[in-house]
C-alpha cells in the first residue's frame, strides 16, 4: 500500500509539473501567478455515431453555442476549435437515445395513422349519409307508386334494381365498418406500444439520469443522450465547464452547472460567480492543490 501511494504521488508531482507547464507557469512573466482562463482551452470533435444523424459541421456550430454562453459571462475566449487539440468531443450513441428515436418514429406512425383513419371515418361517414338518403328517396318513391295503386312493369323494376343496388351498398358499408373497427384496435395497439417504450425510457433515465461525461483523465466530453437542441447545447456548456475546473452546483436549479440536465442556456449568477472564481489568478502551490483534488476526484469519481 505504502509503495502504491507512493508511486502514486511520483505520478502526481511528475503531473502537476505537466500541468503547471501548460497551464503557463515556469515559462513567462508571470512565474508564481496563472489563471486556468488566461489561454482558451483547446477541443476537437471526436467519433460522432452516425445514428445521432449529426454531421461534424452541426457538432461545431453546438459547440461554439455551448462555448459562448461562459464565454459572454466572463467577456474572454475561453474555448477554441482546433483540429489537433487533445480535448475531444464524443457522440456516443446509447439506450436511452435509442429508446428516443424510437419513440419519435412511433409517433410520427401514430400521427399518420390517426390522419388516415380520421380520412376514412370522414369518407364513411359522407357515404352513409349518402346512402340514407337514397333508402329515403325509394321509400318515398315506393310509398307514391303504392298510394298510386302500383308501379309500371317498366317502373317495377327499376325500383328493384334499385332496392338490390341498396343492399349491395349496403353489404359494402357494413364491410367498411368491420375494416374501420379492425383499424382503430390497431391504432390502440400502437397507442400501448408507444406508451410501453415510454415507460422504458422513463425507467432507463432513472437508473442513468447522465446525458453527458466529462473525463479529466482521458481528455474527452462524451454525449450520451439528445433529446432536444437546447438540452444538447445545456449539456455540451455543463461538460465543458467541468473542463475549465467547474463542480456542481446543487442549490441552483437554473443553473448550467446544476447536476440534472435541463434546457437552461444561460449562465446564472451562480455559474458566473463559480467561473469568476475559477478564472482567478492563482499561485503556483494553488494550483498544485487544486490539481491534486481534481486528480483525485476524476481516480475516485466521475465528474457527469
Amino acid at each position: 500500500m505504502q509503495k502504491l501511494l507512493l508511486s502514486f504521488l511520483i505520478f502526481a508531482i511528475f503531473g502537476f509539473g505537466i500541468t503547471s507547464y501548460s497551464q503557463g507557469y515556469l515559462n513567462g512573466p508571470n512565474l508564481f501567478s496563472r489563471s486556468v482562463c488566461d489561454r482558451p482551452i483547446t477541443y476537437t470533435t471526436g467519433y460522432i455515431d452516425p445514428r445521432f444523424n449529426y454531421s461534424e459541421a452541426k457538432v461545431k456550430e453546438d459547440l461554439e453555442k455551448a462555448e459562448f454562453i461562459w464565454e459572454g459571462a466572463r467577456g474572454k475566449n475561453l474555448f477554441e476549435y482546433d483540429p489537433n487539440a487533445q480535448l475531444k468531443v464524443d457522440f456516443v450513441y446509447d439506450r436511452k437515445q435509442a429508446l428516443n428515436t424510437q419513440i419519435n418514429q412511433l409517433e410520427k406512425k401514430l400521427n399518420l395513422d390517426q390522419q388516415n383513419l380520421d380520412a376514412r371515418k370522414e369518407d364513411f361517414e359522407k357515404r352513409v349519409t349518402a346512402f340514407n338518403q337514397q333508402v329515403s328517396d325509394l321509400n318515398t318513391e315506393i310509398a307514391k307508386w303504392n298510394n298510386q295503386g302500383g308501379a309500371t312493369p317498366d317502373e317495377y323494376n327499376r325500383l328493384v334494381a334499385k332496392q338490390n343496388d341498396l343492399v349491395q351498398q349496403a353489404q359494402k358499408l357494413s364491410e367498411e365498418a368491420n375494416s374501420l373497427n379492425l383499424s382503430a384496435q390497431e391504432f390502440n395497439l400502437n397507442i400501448g406500444n408507444l406508451n410501453q417504450k415510454i415507460s422504458e425510457f422513463n425507467a432507463d433515465l432513472g437508473r442513468r439520469p447522465e446525458e453527458g461525461f466529462y473525463d479529466g483523465i482521458k481528455n474527452t466530453i462524451s454525449i450520451f443522450f439528445v433529446p432536444s437542441q437546447k438540452e444538447l447545447e445545456h449539456t455540451l456548456a455543463h461538460e465543458m465547464g467541468h473542463a475549465l475546473g467547474l463542480l456542481h452546483i446543487e442549490d441552483d436549479r437554473a443553473a448550467i452547472m446544476f447536476p440534472f440536465a435541463s434546457e437552461t442556456v444561460v449562465a446564472s449568477p451562480a455559474d458566473i460567480s463559480a467561473l469568476n472564481v475559477v478564472c482567478e489568478p492563482k499561485s503556483l502551490p494553488e494550483t498544485i492543490v487544486i490539481n491534486l483534488l481534481l486528480l483525485l476526484q476524476k481516480q475516485f469519481g466521475e465528474i457527469n
